[in-house]
């Protein structure tokens, strides 16, 4: 694989997995009482208050998981944002990811290989960046 586009696909795949995040995720600082519901974290933030820690982890967790894959091979089944979001909706166990993604075996082995990396969620600082927990 070239490394120009193995980093395009990368880049594109890191976006999407953080604002998949930010669009899954909660912001239970703002609430008033434990009685509230929390706010979706997309109402507040957006992938500019994403801290430089949590994007580098980000990165890094992106990197890792496209591991050995053929870019060329993926492409051919879903885009890379396609690929960071259901990264980042099958690790955190949401009903929506590889799984059902309808790429069969691929779809299947996908979800397996993002058990290992477990959930995570993305919550906001009192310095109104984002940080994984």
């Amino acid at each position: 694989m070239k490394d120009k586009a193995r980093h395009d696909y990368l880049r594109a795949m890191v976006r999407a997995y953080l604002e998949c995040a930010i669009w899954s995720g909660l912001d239970w600082d703002g609430m008033e009482s434990e009685d509230d519901n929390p706010e979706p974290l997309d109402a507040s933030y957006s992938i500019d208050d994403v801290s430089c820690a949590a994007y580098v982890r980000a990165v890094r967790d992106c990197d890792d998981f496209l591991g050995q894959l053929r870019i060329t091979l993926l492409s051919e089944y879903c885009s890379a944002s396609q690929f960071g979001h259901d990264f980042c909706l099958t690790r955190n166990g949401h009903g929506a990811g590889f799984w059902d993604r309808g790429l069969g075996r691929i779809g299947d082995a996908l979800t397996e290989r993002c058990r290992p990396y477990g959930s995570t969620d993305l919550y906001a600082s009192d310095d109104g960046k984002l940080y994984w927990d």
